[in-house]
Order: structure tokens, then sequence, then C-alpha cells
């Protein structure tokens, strides 16, 4: 009797847990809200022209400030130029200090002096060690580790960058790159440089702080994505089912469409969870590698489909695996810098213990690829499923692959 009841209200359980499920995903959303914030790139003294650069010694021990008016209210990276041709042999301490007006510390970051870049920029991030970033030169391929270190301040108040330099042995001179401007120009009030207590009048250090603000477009899409979602949960599509016949016609054609597209939509997934979006994920999908990767992702597409004869459970079985291996990609570039491989599958308990120790942070990415899943299978549990092809034509395909 229970069950009978329970069968005919399935839609509107159905509608329930859908509904449940996109909510509980907009609220993690808002959670991990820092993942919206886009980067914008000042320099210490913004709209200026008409410079030269010059160059300071920063052996031996050193105290650096630079004043400058905040443009936004979150602070992500800031970029600070050196000359540091012996860089592997270069010794010391850094440490950047952000104050307030008052010299109360806001925020700090420090690395070794081996890590000063030797000619583009050093990479600072505050609340944080700085070292990662800047391991290797190689910088914008852990951009995304650093995304959640933002450091708040008020806009349009001022504040100091204190750059304390200790110790700083090279085999060859270390230097601060700064810029000096022409009488002339219109200097923003506030922001001056000061290195070891003299001002140098109309300068600043070459370099730019990296604001992050909220994203209204990207909010918007998400926003949009999930509303879509939501009412293709809510849509009542068994009574336009039943105004055709009772067959099923709308049901069977959205999930036929979407058992067809599910293939590409989880390659999108997988690969907008290691940072390629958009046209990067169309040019990779056109590539020798994209190919390959097709194919294995079809082959399991098919492999549930021709053992479950399900077009529905298909979909989402296919959409669901392509976003796990997704996310444990993710996962263990964030946790030691490199992707799965075979010998992960054996060591998988050790790995599930060790994950135990670390905390998971989140980037716009892997926010994509997670909005994705779940878009993807609300929509596709959200109406009937049916069966597929016979048997023989189901195994046809999967010898041919085999």
């Amino acid at each position: 009797m229970l069950f009978q009841k329970l069968k005919n209200h399935k839609y509107l359980i159905r509608r329930i847990i859908l509904t449940a499920i996109l909510l509980s995903f907009a609220c993690f959303c808002f959670s991990q809200r820092n993942c919206f914030l886009s980067e914008r790139k000042m320099p210490f003294l913004p709209n200026i022209k008409g410079t030269e650069t010059n160059e300071v010694s920063v052996i031996g021990s050193h105290e650096i400030r630079q004043r400058f008016v905040a443009e936004q209210d979150h602070i992500g990276r800031i970029r600070i130029f050196f000359s540091n041709p012996d860089s592997f042999n270069t010794t010391g301490d850094v440490t950047l200090t952000l104050e307030d007006a008052d010299g109360n510390k806001i925020a700090d970051t420090s690395l070794s002096a081996e890590y000063i870049s030797p000619a583009g920029p050093t990479i600072f991030y505050l609340g944080g060690s700085s070292e990662g970033p800047n391991a290797n030169g190689i910088v914008e391929t852990v951009q995304r580790d650093y995304a959640e270190l933002v450091t708040n301040v008020e806009k349009g108040k001022p504040y100091v960058l204190v750059l304390s330099l200790k110790n700083i042995k090279s085999g060859k001179d270390v230097g601060l790159i700064y810029k000096t401007y022409h009488e002339t120009d219109d200097l923003a009030e506030g922001n001056a440089l000061e290195i070891d207590g003299k001002e140098i009048r109309l300068s600043c250090m070459k370099g730019a702080l990296l604001y992050r603000k909220y994203s209204k477009r990207i909010i918007l899409s998400f926003v949009v994505l999930l509303l879509t979602a939501l009412a293709f949960v809510l849509f009542p599509i068994e009574k336009l089912d039943k105004y055709y016949g009772n067959r099923g016609v709308v049901s069977r054609a959205i999930t036929t469409i979407m058992f067809w597209l599910t293939p590409f939509v989880t390659f999108a997934i997988i690969e907008t969870y290691l940072g390629k979006l958009n046209t990067e994920t169309l040019d990779l999908l056109l590539s020798v590698k994209g190919l390959f990767n097709m194919i294995v992702i079809g082959f399991v597409w098919w492999v549930i489909y021709t053992i479950s004869n399900r077009v529905k459970f298909a979909t989402v079985a296919t959409c669901l695996f392509g976003s796990a291996f997704g996310l444990t990609n993710y996962m263990l570039v964030a946790f030691r810098a490199s992707p799965l491989i075979a010998t992960d599958i054996a060591q998988v308990g050790t790995a599930l213990q060790v994950a135990g120790t670390y905390t998971l942070t989140w980037n716009q990415a892997a926010m994509w690829s997670l909005l994705l899943t779940v878009v993807w299978c609300c929509i596709a549990l959200s109406v009937d499923g049916h069966k597929g092809l016979p048997a023989r034509k189901r195994l046809i395909p999967l010898a041919g692959m085999v």
C-alpha cells in the first residue's frame, strides 16, 4: 500500500529531491563565493605616464615602504619587479607586510630570497607563503591553488606595503626596480616610495596590485543555469507526454538528445576541472589528444549503456563517472602538483587517509565543473527514462571499439 502511494506521487517526490539538490548546491556556491572574484591589475600609481625605470641595490638589509590608495575592496596577488640574475645563489629573507595608515599590520607573507624572480615579477600572496607561486619561475600554473588568499581592504583608503629584505647575499647584485615620474605628472595623493627612511620623490615600485572583485557576468551565468535546471525539474513534462498519447514522446526526445550529448559534456567537465575553459576545451577536443580522450569517454559511456540498457541511467552514470575522475585529478594536482596515474588506483586506501589531512579549496574552474555536473544530472533525472536498442545492436559497436 505504501509503495503504491509513493508510486502515485513519484513525480512530486522526484521534484522535491531534485529541487533540494539544486538549492543545496546554490548554498554551496554561496559558501564558496570567493571563487567568483575576478582579477583587475592596477599599478601602485594608476593612470600615470611618462616614466623612467631605475634600480636600487637591496644587498644586505633594507626596508622599503610603498604607500598607495586602495582601488578595490579585495587584494589578491601583488607583483613586484626585481633584478636577480644569480637567483639560485641568492640567500636571505623577504617579507611583505600590508599596514593601514596608522601602522597596524593587516596581513603579511614571506619567501626565501632564492625565489626572487631573475627578471619577471615576483608574486606575493598576503596571508600565506609566497614561495610556492614563485618556485622554478612557474607562476600562472599554480595561481589557482592560491585563489582563496584574498585580503580585505577598504576602497579609497590609504595603505602601506612594507618590503623587508634581511641579509640578502648573492654572487651578483640584487636590485629593486622602481619608476620615476616627471614633475608635470599629476600624482595620486598618498602614493610615495621610501627606501630606508628616505623618500624618493615622484617614484613607486615597478609592479602592480591585482585587486579582486566579484564578476557579475559569472555569477549571472551560474544563476541562469541553476534556474534553467530548476525550471526543467518543476515543469510537468509528464503532462506533455499524456497530451501526445501517453507514449512518453517528449521525455524520450529529451533523454535521447542528452544521451548523445553526454560524452561531449563529460569531456568538458573533466577538462574544466583543470582550468581549460571555453575555447581551450574546444581546441583540445579538435586535437589528437582530445580525440583519444573522447574515445575513452565514449567507450565507458557505451559500456554503461550496454550493461544497463537505460538511456537515462547511462547519461547520469557517465556524467558522474567523468566528474569523479575530473575531481580526483583536481585534488591530486592541488595536493601534489601531478595528475592521476595508473598506480594511484592500487593505492586508493592510502590516498584517502592522506587526503583527510588536507583542506580542499575550490577554484572557479572546479565550480564550473560541479555546476555542469549538477545541472546535467538534475535535468536528466527530471524526465522519465526508457530502454534503448536491443542487446545485439548494443554489443556490435562495443565489439568494434574493443
